[in-house]
């Protein structure tokens, strides 16, 4: 009897020890949602972007004025002689400008702030440093936590406000601005 007694002891002590011990994959469960939701998480946007836009214009302009004099008249203005003045003036202008980008990636955003209604400020910024050249991407807006996937993703058209722009620095971008005299030349003509 004391045999059994020790024995069942033994066997509640351990129990109690199982229960007591915390697991290391505490966080992590099939159930459990790891879905971005608090300030500080983090999450992947996927960025499918492609805009077109076409723009064109037509102006044109005429005027005609002419002014004429007739020869004096009586011995204080025979000097005057018959005069014809005139100008024509028109102007015509057409053009056209098409403008299409199309950008894909995939950049860690972090959530910034949850907002009163729930919805959370978002930012992302990647950059890539190739030789001297640096591209910068950054992206800003407002997401619904049920738009963001179960791998923790979510599409760049199901941010609200969104705000993408694309920076670059160095050698590549310095070579597409105009010179200082092609600069001087157009803001004088």
């Amino acid at each position: 009897m004391l045999k059994k007694l020790i024995c069942l002891l033994i066997v509640l002590s351990m129990n109690l020890s199982l229960v007591a011990a915390e697991s290391l994959w505490q966080d992590s469960s099939l159930y459990a949602d790891n879905k971005a939701r608090h300030k500080g998480d983090i999450f992947t946007i996927v960025v499918n972007e492609q805009t077109s836009a076409t723009r064109s214009g037509a102006a044109s302009n005429s005027k005609t004025a002419s002014l004429g004099v007739d020869a004096g008249k009586g011995s204080l203005l025979d000097w005057l002689t018959q005069h014809s003045l005139g100008a024509n003036d028109s102007f015509k202008s057409q053009g056209t400008a098409t403008n299409s980008n199309n950008l894909q990636a995939s950049i860690t955003a972090q959530v910034m702030d949850v907002l009163p209604n729930g919805n959370l400020a978002i930012q992302g910024v990647q950059e890539i440093k190739q030789n001297k050249d640096v591209q910068k991407i950054i992206i800003t807006g407002e997401i619904r936590p049920l738009d963001i996937t179960a791998a923790n993703t979510i599409s760049s058209k199901k941010i609200a406000n969104a705000k993408i722009a694309i920076e670059g620095k160095g050698p590549i971008a310095d070579k597409q601005k105009q010179g200082i005299l092609t600069q001087l030349v157009n803001f004088l003509f």
